[in-house]
């Protein structure tokens, strides 16, 4: 009891006069409220308690919190450190990287020049030694030109001392001109007594231009010169064209041909008897100042060997002028873009002849006029017979 007095006394706040009432008057239900009390009061310690150990607890937490906190601070400011190391490595390792790169570029650059000069130094060498060699091969070059100019020279002096000298007598007078497209050419002629009767004529024209025409063409001028074919009667024009065909085949001389006319003349019965083989017709002007064509169609020599060739025979009214050309002396192109004609070239020796031959000279001054150009794309060769 007096400890419930006691308890009262403490606390009158709490159990008042009414629990003092309680107290004085039930004493069972006192006590049973002091225990209710008593366990009220152990309980309220224990949450105390409890209360204190949470505090505690986040008290320790907060701390542990802070310790970690603090450790992770630590833990950071070291891999900042380790950062701020590898960034330290990573600048010193680009240094040297760029040191590297430096010297790298500096040996390259060092390198790349040496390479240079010696490639120049190459080239100067190599090009002086290579502008000896060119000197050397131009100055050899030089000397074969030379010697193939005084060879052409020598064959251009050996081809006209082939042509015939111009003759005049009482039976014959002969003029020509001879103008090859380059040094030598494949035109060629001549003249020359068979007999103390017959007078051979003749003028061939081999296809091409240069030393090889040339040559062909002195081969078969030597072989009617010399009159040295084969079962061949030079006074019959038929059996000359016949004898050179045979010889003179295009598969045994590099596809060379030629066109040719040849005539004999006998100076007692006044008979022209002639064969052309592929070659533009001369043209004979007679007394009566009539115009002749001296046609005769025939195939060219060294097409095909078994040609059978033709003649024809005319009688001359004398006195006549014959004229045998190439087709160098009229197929010219004009500066109009026309072709000059053989009836052209006829005409224009008919209104200009005269008894000098000077209408040579004049129709090679005509055709340089007319195509404005000095030189010839083909031979120009243009012989001319009086028959007195």
């Amino acid at each position: 009891m007096d400890l419930l007095k006691s308890v009262v006394a403490i606390k009158p706040d709490i159990f008042g006069e009414s629990f003092q009432k309680i107290v004085t008057g039930r004493k069972s239900e006192a006590i049973k409220i002091l225990k209710e009390y008593n366990n009220w009061k152990t309980q309220q310690e224990k949450a105390k308690t409890q209360q204190m150990k949470a505090v505690a607890q986040q008290e320790k937490a907060k701390t542990q919190q802070v310790i970690i906190s603090s450790q992770s601070d630590t833990i950071q400011q070291n891999m900042l450190k380790n950062k701020i190391k590898d960034l330290e490595l990573s600048r010193q390792e680009l240094e040297l990287s760029k040191q590297t790169t430096y010297r790298n570029f500096s040996l390259t650059v060092s390198l790349f020049i040496i390479i240079l000069a010696a490639i120049i130094y190459s080239r100067y060498v190599n090009r002086k030694r290579t502008g000896k060699i060119i000197e050397e091969k131009n100055n050899k070059l030089e000397e074969a030109i030379k010697i193939i100019r005084s060879d052409i020279e020598v064959a251009i002096e050996y081809i006209n001392s082939l042509l015939p000298e111009q003759i005049s007598n009482k039976y014959f007078h002969t003029s020509w001109l001879y103008k090859p497209s380059e040094n030598l050419g494949g035109d060629i002629f001549g003249y020359h007594w068979l007999d103390e009767a017959n007078f051979a004529i003749y003028l061939l024209d081999v296809s091409g231009h240069g030393v090889g025409a040339a040559l062909h063409s002195v081969t078969a001028l030597n072989a009617l010169k010399n009159e040295n074919l084969p079962d061949t009667d030079f006074k019959l024009p038929s059996q000359v064209l016949s004898g050179l065909n045979k010889i003179f085949q295009m598969s045994d001389y590099d596809d060379k041909y030629f066109t040719m006319w040849y005539g004999v003349y006998n100076i007692y019965t006044y008979d022209l008897t002639y064969a052309c083989a592929g070659h533009p017709p001369p043209f004979c002007i007679d007394n009566t100042g009539k115009t002749i064509k001296l046609v005769c169609e025939n195939f060219f020599i060294g097409g095909t060997k078994e040609f059978d060739f033709k003649s024809e025979t005319i009688k001359i009214n004398k006195p006549a002028k014959i004229y045998i050309y190439s087709d160098g002396a009229y197929e010219i192109k004009k500066i109009d873009g026309g072709m000059m004609t053989i009836d052209d070239m006829i005409n224009y020796i008919k209104a200009n002849e005269d008894s000098e031959g000077s209408e040579l000279q004049g129709l090679f001054e005509h055709i340089i006029n007319l195509q404005r150009n000095e030189i010839l794309e083909d031979d120009f060769t243009l012989l001319k017979v009086v028959i007195e």
